[in-house]
């Protein structure tokens, strides 16, 4: 098991099944979640990711074993603010430590930035919500959503 941080276009692209796996776990957690997540395609969101590695925007950590990416951490940061856009570990990985490591890379990339204000969105009823209490996150405002139906 290794950590790694993705810069090339093709070590992104290997994230594709943890966001569909990301995004079906959300729409299991809140029905309400239902055909909204993910907002955007796949594809868009890995050629986000691309062009804000590139432009030093964005940092993604990955966890590997055996070349298959097991979970990842995607934080963005712009002048004195930063956002936790995505923290993933597949299912068989989960309660093992990974989130705490994962989020101790965040803080301390944020902190060598001097970011003041960082932020994470959570899908209502994730329990990684105990995870960003512990690194002293609180609720801040509640985002409520509404698809449109045509």
């Amino acid at each position: 098991m290794q950590y790694k941080l993705l810069e090339e276009n093709h070590e992104i692209d290997r994230l594709q099944t943890c966001i569909k796996e990301l995004s079906e776990h959300h729409n299991k957690l809140n029905p309400h979640f239902k055909r909204i997540y993910p907002i955007d395609p796949i594809s868009e969101t890995l050629s986000k990711f691309k062009n804000e590695v590139r432009d030093k925007y964005r940092l993604i950590y990955a966890l590997v074993k055996n070349e298959d990416i097991e979970g990842f951490c995607s934080i963005s940061f712009k002048d004195n603010q930063g956002s936790i856009d995505y923290l993933y570990v597949k299912e068989s990985m989960r309660n093992s430590g990974y989130g705490s490591i994962f989020m101790n890379w965040a803080l301390d990339e944020f902190s060598s930035r001097n970011i003041e204000l960082i932020d994470v969105q959570v899908v209502t009823g994730n329990p990684a919500e105990s995870l960003y209490k512990k690194f002293g996150f609180e609720t801040r405002i509640h985002l409520m959503t509404r698809p449109i139906t045509k």
